[in-house]
């Protein structure tokens, strides 16, 4: 069914079996619809898209041409050639996307107070519910039970929001961004009282800028809330369960309000590229509970920052069975003399969700597999700290569809990679012309150059394409042991030690035999590692020359110490090679080359 310059057009109690394209089309002007009490199945793109034309969005950017400048800061549409006020409710809704994978099961853009409620959907490739862009907002989304969405793509949320409104891809600083960050995005988005059941990261998914949203008395399941970028979003009143708040790429002051939450998740807050400090956003009142386990983040230096100083961690006294026991469970009612209910939570109703008599959400699948912490591990770089791209969740913050590269955590203002052109979150995909999937791809081409070379990176930076050229820096310089180390037999690595170890981490072996080896530009280096009683010693080697045995004990632990040093060496392409044979354990910690 395709509707245009309609008004008052009613689609109910009808069965779309099987079409080959959008089941129903609300196409520019559209005025008080509603599509309800239907059935929708195995539709081959959307079962409901309502899509406004972009003659009535001013200055609109696409992915080939964002505007960097706005002249029109009008707020609101430019024509009428868009849908409002239409309701969406009461309908099942299932395996849509059978031939388009850009699809959900309500599609909106480019609209004005959508009201999609008691709806059952699941099954599709993409997200269940997508709102496109913030024109214009004013969309509520409530009492919809929506489960095993996304299941052919990849970071998007069951329930998804693209911003890309006029303010994002502005070259402006963020206090001018968020005084048009309502030009688009008019009236709150409201996202209220559904269960949301997901088998990765985020069941609401607020990306790209996505602004002026209230997330409020929602049943989280098995996933959580992300928030990218944008500005006035209030996550209040919800339970998420195995899941957590995301926070990527936040502006500073961007009225972000996290409260009265409750988070049954060992790891409650996931932040990449956010400075709390100029954030300045508002989140306490929360409770948090691991089963009477530890739950990371939630600690003093947190707290420091005014960050969850009212919050607890206790049991929120869930009546019934235990979650982290019983993962059929979908009663998340608190008890009376919960610490929730004193903090200020309300009991969320744990009845109409969805349409009646459809499925229901399945049971959760508790994830408790860490990060790989080679991977993960953040070494220095340029005075930088880099890692690999590790999760799905730092993929997804630097705009990305694969894992190559090296990313930027942090890069301080007087550090030599700032000083060169280098910023938080950049990506470092090629070194000189050679791809970088991982640290060792960066790392073998950049030691082998020598002090003064350039340096040519290609830079994912914004989710574009750019180029830093800078000098290999001269004089010494301290390399983790992480950076281009070749390793041959049983050598582990052994990370956030708080013994005072380069970048926190060493690697160790037990085995007689077993090699280190690192290969450079220059005229001399030190090797690193401990000293202490069950240490033994080393054969060292330079250019496959043996230099003879190292004594690495020491009546004390001794961190980053030197272990062998050389200097005088001739210019150029050297390899030193460090090889146990004797003791409890070798360890190494890094190097210092000097050119």
């Amino acid at each position: 069914m395709y509707l245009k310059n309609t008004e008052h057009v009613d689609v109910r109690d009808s069965r779309f079996d099987q079409v080959g394209g959008n089941a129903v089309f609300l196409d520019g002007y559209n005025s008080r619809n509603a599509v309800a009490g239907n059935e929708f199945s195995h539709s081959g793109a959307s079962d409901v898209a309502i899509i406004g034309n972009p003659d009535a969005v001013r200055e609109p950017s696409t992915w080939d041409a964002f505007r960097t400048t706005i002249t029109d800061t009008t707020p609101g549409p430019k024509s009428e050639n868009y849908p409002r006020d239409i309701v969406v409710r009461d309908n099942w809704m299932h395996d849509n996307g059978q031939f388009e994978k850009q699809t959900s099961g309500v599609q909106m853009s480019m609209s004005r107070r959508i009201t999609v409620s008691g709806n059952t959907i699941h099954d599709g490739p993409r997200a269940c519910i997508d709102i496109n862009d913030g024109t214009w907002g004013g969309h509520v989304i409530e009492n919809n039970d929506i489960f095993n969405c996304v299941k052919e793509t990849s970071d998007h949320g069951p329930v998804n929001a693209w911003g890309r409104d006029r303010f994002w891809p502005l070259d402006a600083d963020d206090a001018t961004k968020k005084s048009y960050a309502k030009l688009d995005a008019m009236e709150t988005t409201v996202i209220r009282h559904n269960r949301i059941w997901h088998s990765s990261h985020w069941d609401i998914d607020l990306d790209d800028g996505s602004s002026n949203y209230l997330i409020e008395n929602n049943l989280l399941l098995n996933g959580g809330v992300k928030l990218r970028e944008g500005f006035h979003r209030t996550v209040r009143n919800n339970i998420f369960v195995n899941g957590g708040a995301h926070f990527h790429v936040w502006y500073a002051d961007n009225g972000n309000v996290i409260e009265n939450n409750v988070f049954a998740t060992d790891d409650p807050y996931d932040l990449i590229g956010v400075d709390m400090a100029k954030s300045r956003p508002v989140i306490d009142k929360n409770v948090f509970w691991n089963n009477g386990k530890g739950v990371a983040d939630i600690n003093d230096a947190w707290r420091a920052q005014g960050l969850d100083v009212g919050s607890v961690i206790a049991d929120p006294q869930f009546t019934g069975s235990n979650p982290f026991t019983d993962p059929k469970k979908l009663d998340y009612t608190v008890a009376a003399g919960s610490p929730a209910l004193g903090l200020g939570f309300e009991n969320i109703a744990m009845g109409g969700f969805g349409k009646a008599g459809a499925p229901t959400p399945p049971p959760l699948q508790w994830r408790a597999a860490p990060a790989d912490p080679y991977k993960s591990l953040a070494e220095p770089l340029l005075g930088a700290a880099a890692t690999q791209i590790y999760s799905d969740e730092i993929k997804s913050s630097v705009g990305l569809t694969d894992y190559d590269g090296l990313v930027l955590k942090t890069v301080p203002e007087d550090s030599y990679a700032y000083r060169s052109g280098l910023r938080v979150n950049d990506v470092i995909r090629e070194i000189n012309g050679r791809k970088v999937t991982d640290r060792t791809s960066y790392w073998t081409p950049y030691n082998t150059l020598a002090a003064g070379g350039a340096v040519e990176l290609a830079v994912w930076r914004n989710q574009a394409a750019a180029e830093v050229t800078l000098a290999k820096p001269s004089g010494t310089e301290t390399l983790n042991n992480t950076s281009g180390t070749v390793f041959a037999g049983n050598w582990s690595l052994s990370v956030n030690r708080g013994a005072g170890d380069l970048a926190d981490d060493v690697h160790y072996t037990t085995a007689d035999g077993a090699s280190a080896s690192l290969t450079f530009h220059g005229t001399g280096v030190a090797v690193l590692g401990e000293k202490f009683s069950d240490q033994g010693s080393v054969e060292v080697f330079v250019d496959g020359s043996s230099r003879g045995l190292v004594d690495t004990t020491a009546a004390t632990r001794q961190v980053q110490a030197e272990i062998f040093g050389i200097d005088g060496l001739t210019a150029g392409e050297h390899t030193v090679q460090i090889v146990k044979r004797s003791g409890q354990y070798t360890t190494l910690d890094g190097f210092e080359v000097t050119d």
